[in-house]
């Protein structure tokens, strides 16, 4: 459902069904003319596997545009706008290998129309049999980051991609660089661009068995 809440907490209307076969966590963005949404469908007998796909709804909540299924697989997705475009970033189950994830991107027009078929670079057999949290997505003039946390090995990954959705260098272990952090706290986790760059915000708890809250930079160089 889709609604739209004035300042004074007021609706236009009642809610407007964007999708009757969501099921995972939904995600929004808003734009000059409507709002784009990244869907997850249920699995069901017909279609036994999450799938991902997004929606673009006109300002007005009068206009609908769904743009089929963009990747079997892992739920969860996130959506931003940029250029005047939606992208959307998902994770996508690599079925060539086992508990190999991929990292997908899909570009939409600013009224909703996919722009060629999605991007999705494989992370690697990351998942460990153990589900992959994200991912969540910032968007800016420097590209776009992609970052999850998995939950059996509790371990957080950044990757950055071009504005279409292509890898820039490999995935990165937030974590590496620094002893002190024990691992992630699984879901506790959001980035944003910043002014040549981007910051990704977490929660981790330390060696001393203590969770903290952390801010850590990454530059988008060439």
């Amino acid at each position: 459902m889709a609604p739209v809440v004035g300042l004074d907490g007021s609706t236009s209307g009642p809610p407007v069904e964007v999708d009757s076969a969501s099921g995972g966590p939904p995600d929004v963005a808003t734009g000059d003319d409507g709002f784009g949404l990244a869907v997850t469908i249920n699995s069901t007998p017909e279609h036994p596997d999450c799938a991902t796909r997004f929606a673009w709804v006109g300002s007005d909540l009068a206009t609908l545009v769904h743009s089929g299924i963009l990747s079997n697989g892992m739920f969860g997705g996130d959506v931003k706008q940029v250029d005047g475009r939606w992208v959307q970033g998902w994770w996508g189950e690599n079925w060539d290998a086992d508990d190999v994830v991929d990292a997908c991107v899909a570009r939409f027009a600013a009224g909703g129309e996919l722009e060629g078929p999605p991007v999705c670079n494989e992370l690697g057999a990351i998942s460990d049999g153990s589900s992959v949290c994200g991912p969540r997505v910032a968007a800016g003039d420097g590209g776009l980051a992609l970052v999850g946390t998995v939950h059996s090995t509790r371990w957080m990954f950044f990757l950055r991609t071009d504005l279409a959705g292509r890898a820039v260098g490999g995935s990165t272990d937030v974590f590496e660089p620094y002893d002190r952090f024990g691992g992630a706290s699984y879901g506790a986790f959001n980035t944003v661009w910043a002014v040549d760059g981007f910051a990704v915000l977490f929660i981790a708890d330390t060696r001393a068995g203590t969770d903290m809250l952390y801010l850590q930079r990454f530059a988008a160089v060439p």
